[in-house]
């Protein structure tokens, strides 16, 4: 048994003992059980290990009812406890304002019951489609009116951010194991388990439901743990070779603690990413609690001996405008200052140099169209039209370089669609897997 195999070192948060209940297969999309330790108990959903004691993020449902219902062998509503969303009670119907208010209650009790009931039917059928699209409908049917969020997840290929973290992934080469800390929906997981490294890579994020979206639709193939990583995170000391955490680490309080937990949880020379890593010196719409440059390397300075701070922009402008495989040049946090976005790379390893070739495009993966186009016919035998269609004003407003690099129309040579239509890669695609037009989802996405 692998020490460093995280399947066997998945510990409580709380006391650090390892969890009973852990096997090969604790991970298979139709596993439920419970996992132990001294302290607690946690329940293991859909091969997705719950370690919070509570109430679960933006749900109803809390770990010591799940553990109920698995008890009682109710897996499938177990399923769907953990799944739904907290909802808010909908608006009263006029006429309950005519009725005492015993019968008022009454009648509004009633209508909540009913819209939730009518809300996972139809979740449950959604659960069951796997057809072209079904995922993004998924997404959108959990986040109902909350369109920001729904898009940014529905439609996360093809941002500046996911560009980023692409071409740092190439710094995973030669790590084993991987760890994607507030992977949401695994986008990212599903990049780090298909590089040319072994397909090692768990991904960490307190929304069950983003969770189990990445292990049934977007990377199946990856593992899924539901924890607060600010509460620390539930793995054995050096379970990992490298630890990324993309648009993540600005939105935690616990920064200190965050940054000790990669380091204990990191192999001795492991390479941890922190990418698309908002300024505090820099005024942006969406809430946050962001550090200036000088703070974060004030921070990564007491855990790390080694440290990379690159501008987003920079970053941006050599892999995808420039088409560059160079790593841009480092600076300085005081360089920085200004800089709406940063990257650190960090390590304890006296042998790593971020000085490696970029590679976006993996000859493994599976390329499809970024669903953000619409392909429309073409009366040109040769190509096939595109024809971009963005979600809404504010996700461009979030996502304002897309239209750097992104057209609003473009057309595809025969020999790219071809080769999407057998699933095979050809070394013309490097350039649309750079600028997002085609990147590795799957096919019911």
């Amino acid at each position: 048994m692998d020490e460093r195999d995280p399947e066997n070192v998945i510990a409580c948060p709380g006391c650090g003992e390892a969890l009973s209940g852990q096997d090969e297969h604790m991970f298979d999309a139709e596993r439920f059980g419970l996992l132990r330790c001294s302290c607690s108990e946690y329940p293991l959903v859909a091969g997705i290990p719950v370690i919070v004691r509570g109430p679960l993020a933006d749900s109803n449902c809390d770990s010591e009812r799940l553990c109920t219902l698995i008890r009682a062998g109710e897996h499938k509503r177990a399923l769907i406890e953990a799944l739904a969303p907290r909802q808010k009670a909908p608006k009263p119907h006029q006429l309950t304002r005519l009725l005492p208010s015993a019968l008022a209650a009454r009648a509004r009790s009633a209508q909540s019951r009913n819209s939730r009931s009518q809300w996972r039917h139809r979740f449950e059928m959604l659960c069951q489609d796997e057809s072209p699209g079904s995922a993004i409908r998924l997404i959108r049917h959990y986040f109902g009116e909350r369109y920001n969020a729904a898009n940014y997840f529905a439609f996360r290929a093809g941002q500046p951010k996911y560009l980023i973290t692409l071409a740092l992934s190439h710094l995973t080469n030669a790590a084993d194991w991987k760890l994607d800390v507030g992977c949401g929906a695994g986008h990212i997981t599903r990049i780090l388990n298909n590089s040319q490294s072994s397909g090692n890579a768990v991904g960490l994020d307190r929304n069950f439901f983003l969770l189990w979206l990445a292990n049934t639709r977007v990377a199946p193939d990856a593992r899924f743990v539901c924890c607060d990583a600010e509460q620390g995170l539930p793995f054995g000391a050096s379970a990992f070779d490298f630890a990324l955490l993309s648009n993540f680490y600005h939105f935690i309080y616990q920064k200190r603690l965050m940054l000790a937990e990669l380091k204990r949880v990191g192999h001795e020379n492991s390479v941890v990413v922190i990418s698309s890593l908002r300024n505090r010196n820099v005024i942006t719409p969406t809430p946050n609690l962001a550090l200036s440059p000088e703070g974060y390397q004030s921070l990564v300075d007491e855990q790390f001996e080694t440290s990379t701070m690159i501008s987003e922009s920079a970053l941006l402008e050599e892999i995808v405008l420039k088409a560059s495989n160079e790593f841009p040049r480092a600076d300085s946090a005081e360089a920085l200052k200004d800089e709406p976005m940063i990257n650190l790379i960090l390590t304890n390893s006296p042998e790593f140099s971020a000085t490696d070739k970029f590679r976006s495009a993996n000859e493994g993966a599976v390329y499809r169209i970024n669903p953000l186009y619409r392909r429309r016919p073409d009366m040109r035998d040769d190509m096939a039209a595109l024809a971009a269609r963005w979600p809404s004003e504010q996700y461009l407003e979030d996502n304002p370089e897309l239209r750097t690099y992104l057209p609003d129309e473009m057309h595809l040579p025969a020999g790219i669609v071809s080769a999407l239509d057998k699933h095979e890669y050809v070394a013309e695609m490097e350039p649309l897997v750079r600028e997002g037009v085609l990147v590795d989802l799957p096919a019911s996405y």
